[in-house]
């Protein structure tokens, strides 16, 4: 999600030569695409359970980066950028399916009073992880392009910069952005081969609490 969110926009702008309402158009199909999926999540959590929808979502992670990284194939700015936006939405879908579920799940594994930590421990580790993830792949984006991203992301300073120096540092940006997106689909083929292994088939039980009507909604446990 960081990583997407952080290096899809220079992909569009830097490489695909777009603006920065291009690159936002294609950061928002996940923002778009996080709460159907959290939606869908949410029903398929109580009819087919846990393990399934986490599945199916980490499945959408690995096909969603891997679209991404196929952006570039188009040739063209209109073709690359609606590339791009699907395979952000997909990993939106991916990250609703997913990350609910397992919030969930986890809140529901330990007692009432304890919550708050289980909630603030999942949401901690994984901003950590964004963290740390967006600045190890941001040293290999400046590892391949130098200090000259910043001249290539700007739309009117590339204007004066040679055609043939430009498409270099161009072809270079796009070096380094192919292995973050790579290393990123690796990342998501890692994490569904964990949800594989690991996920435990639990359900949440629908029930009504004592003394309610059938037109109560029933709790969650």
């Amino acid at each position: 999600m960081f990583s997407l969110s952080t290096y899809v926009p220079p992909l569009v702008q830097g490489v695909m030569g777009g603006n920065a309402l291009q690159a936002g158009v294609a950061v928002a199909a996940m923002s778009m695409g996080w709460p159907i999926g959290s939606i869908t999540g949410g029903r398929a959590l109580l009819r087919f359970g846990a393990r399934p929808t986490v599945l199916v979502g980490t499945s959408m992670l690995v096909l969603g980066t891997l679209v991404v990284t196929q952006a570039t194939r188009p040739g063209t700015l209109e073709g690359g950028l609606l590339v791009a936006a699907l395979g952000e939405a997909i990993t939106g879908l991916g990250m609703g399916l997913s990350a609910t579920t397992i919030l969930v799940m986890v809140q529901a594994a330990v007692p009432w009073q304890r919550r708050a930590v289980a909630t603030g421990l999942v949401q901690f580790s994984r901003t950590i992880g964004g963290a740390v993830g967006v600045g190890l792949l941001g040293g290999i984006v400046t590892a391949s392009v130098g200090g000259a991203s910043a001249v290539i992301l700007d739309p009117i300073g590339r204007n004066f910069i040679p055609a043939a120096q430009l498409a270099a540092m161009r072809s270079s940006l796009s070096g380094g952005l192919e292995w973050v997106f790579a290393i990123l689909a690796l990342d998501a083929a890692i994490v569904a081969l964990v949800a594989v292994r690991m996920m435990p088939a639990v359900r949440i039980e629908r029930r009504r609490p004592p003394g309610a009507t059938p037109h109560d909604v029933p709790a969650a446990r």
